[in-house]
């Protein structure tokens, strides 16, 4: 990454994952299965998911 002078970290391409895979309605006990989280707690979701604005449009159109 710094041969392409980017400025992200290669933890973020964690979050990258498990956001498109949350976007993809993967099986989210699987996902958590996936990152290692183990706690029933809502880690996955409250920290490494980051939504489209598309998809919060989408949702709130539903109504």
């Amino acid at each position: 990454m710094n041969e392409l002078n980017m400025k992200h970290t290669p933890h973020e391409t964690r979050h990258t994952f498990i956001s498109l895979m949350v976007a993809a309605n993967a099986n989210q006990t699987i996902l958590k299965k996936i990152v290692g989280h183990k706690s029933i707690m809502n880690l996955t979701e409250k920290v490494y998911t980051h939504v489209e604005i598309q998809t919060l449009l989408r949702e709130v159109n539903l109504i």
